[in-house]
């Protein structure tokens, strides 16, 4: 099973498009190197404003996706200031 995460704009009140990854830990560092990294992108910029949510899995086998929404962490978090 691989998750599917999002980022969720606190002030948008929206989610950006959803992206696959392994594990919870390689989806937290796919978005840690975008906050630590791209200064200028707006997850960086404004990090409070946003957090990691996993939507839920899917089977790769299968195709079956399961909807099981839980926050990870706020984006604030992983900035290294």
């Amino acid at each position: 099973m691989k998750g599917i995460y999002s980022v969720f704009d606190k002030k948008a009140q929206e989610y950006a498009e959803p992206f696959v990854d392994v594990t919870d830990a390689t989806a937290l560092r796919k978005v840690q190197d975008l906050v630590e990294n791209h200064k200028d992108h707006p997850m960086s910029r404004y990090a409070e404003d946003y957090e990691l949510v996993k939507l839920g899995s899917w089977d790769p086998a299968t195709g079956i996706i399961e909807m099981d929404p839980m926050d990870l962490i706020p984006l604030a978090k992983l900035k290294v200031e």
